[in-house]
């Protein structure tokens, strides 16, 4: 689902950096990205629980996403 962060942001959620697992929660994967704190809770996301998929603004998908060989669906997104 999508939401915003201001709505719904929890401790716990994360995004995938690579393939092998390589996990950072949404709160650094923000800060690293040099969002003003005050920005973030307007950071629009599209979410599975916790696992977050895409970040639109930062360009951000995550890695356990990535379309390759062995993909059998695709699941596409837009914002307008």
């Amino acid at each position: 689902a999508s939401r915003g962060l201001g709505d719904v942001y929890k401790r716990q959620d994360y995004m995938w950096l690579r393939t092998d697992g390589a996990k950072k929660k949404l709160s650094r994967v923000l800060i690293d990205s040099k969002v003003p704190a005050d920005e973030r809770k307007d950071i629009l996301v599209l979410a599975e629980g916790s696992h977050i998929l895409w970040i639109p603004e930062l360009a951000r998908c995550s890695a356990y996403y990535y379309i390759d060989e062995n993909t059998k669906k695709v699941l596409c997104a837009s914002i307008y």
